[in-house]
């Protein structure tokens, strides 16, 4: 209801300024939304940079084109949420709930995802440079054409995820779990695995698929008597 409030009054403010209804878009830069409820809120083109949203209910919420640059989602719930082409720059997104999300063509750059739930999540040409995606879940997500330039996924899990077409320059892929991934005509230069993924890569892929691949093994912790 305060949502709806808010939007009302914007754009009562937006039609008396001369400005043209069908081009209208709620502002809420800066706004406390933790733990707000939001389920199904229509918030297509919204600008909401630099938000605290964690713990919210954004499940089913169109964010489509939104504008979300700097917000913080820590444990909130977008289930189901439509986020194509929304603009996530640096976004915290550390253990939320994003299963089921179109991600599609959205912008995640430098976001941080360490611990997200992104199973079946559609990340088709979705841009992940230096994004962190550290133990995230990414089972059966639709990565086809991703950017994931420098992005580190050390110990995420990819099984059955498909990165067809997939930039990987430069990823630390150590640890992920790649059982059943789709990684054909997937772009891999200085892309970081261990020799037990490279042993299981090279006989799924052969020799020449390894050609962008180097072996970095995980540091050796060594513990006190």
């Amino acid at each position: 209801e305060e949502l709806e409030g808010e939007r009302e009054r914007q754009l009562k403010e937006w039609i008396e300024s001369g400005k043209n209804e069908d081009y209208f878009y709620i502002r809420l830069d800066g706004a406390d939304l933790r733990g707000a409820n939001l389920e199904d809120a229509d918030l297509e083109g919204a600008v909401i940079s630099s938000c605290r949203m964690d713990g919210a209910n954004l499940v089913s919420a169109e964010l489509d084109q939104a504008i979300l640059r700097g917000s913080s989602f820590v444990g909130a719930d977008l289930f189901g949420a439509n986020m194509f082409e929304a603009c996530l720059i640096n976004c915290n997104l550390i253990d939320t709930n994003l299963r089921h999300v179109n991600f599609c063509l959205a912008d995640l750059m430098r976001a941080k995802l360490r611990g997200a739930d992104l199973s079946k999540a559609n990340l088709q040409s979705t841009d992940l440079r230096w994004a962190d995606l550290t133990g995230a879940d990414l089972r059966g997500a639709d990565l086809r054409g991703a950017k994931l330039t420098d992005a580190i996924l050390t110990g995420a899990n990819l099984i059955e995820s498909d990165l067809k077409n997939a930039i990987l320059t430069g990823a630390d892929l150590k640890n992920v779990h790649l059982n059943e991934t789709n990684l054909m005509e997937a772009f891999t230069k200085n892309t970081i695995i261990t020799q037990s993924q490279w042993n299981y890569l090279s006989m799924r892929y052969g020799s020449k698929f390894m050609a962008g691949f180097e072996v970095e093994e995980m540091p050796h912790i060594v513990t006190g008597k």
